[in-house]
């Protein structure tokens, strides 16, 4: 799992040689090998499919409130969640922009999700994921003082 991690063109070539049955990856790189026909298959879980979605804030600590909150409606508005949806195929979360957006979005089911229990169990299955997904090559250690928790004298 650790070689194919955010290496999908070796992921993709593992899958067609049979090296590997199956792969996880993002839904957009997944959809852009089926649109090129390439040789594989989607499956849907019969449950739903887990969705991160994507998210923006305003700091409490923003220079101008009131422009940043315009930028907010601007963003997660409809008309921009709709164009995401056509151009890049992310996942609007406004049922107004689902309803325009092509048909592979309208009709994907997602997998409700309790929050409670993610929260729950978040640093478990962050460790196990860890356990399995390692980096081939070991991160360079830093110099920057600050990273490393001490303080330039």
């Amino acid at each position: 799992m650790a070689t194919f991690f955010n290496n999908y063109e070796e992921l993709f070539t593992a899958l067609d040689t049979k090296e590997t049955p199956i792969g996880i990856l993002p839904l957009d790189v997944l959809n852009k090998k089926i649109k090129d026909n390439a040789n594989i298959t989607r499956i849907d879980f019969q449950e739903g499919v887990p969705v991160i979605t994507e998210c923006a804030g305003i700091l409490k600590s923003a220079p101008n409130p009131n422009a940043s909150e315009l930028f907010m409606e601007f963003v997660a508005g409809p008309k921009v969640q709709l164009e995401l949806a056509q151009k890049f195929n992310i996942m609007p979360t406004l049922p107004v922009a689902i309803k325009y957006s092509p048909d592979w979005i309208k009709n994907f089911k997602t997998l409700d999700i309790d929050n409670n229990v993610v929260l729950e169990n978040e640093d478990k299955w962050v460790q196990f994921f860890n356990g399995v997904v390692k980096p081939e090559v070991p991160a360079k250690t830093t110099n920057n003082p600050v990273i490393k928790g001490k303080k330039k004298s």
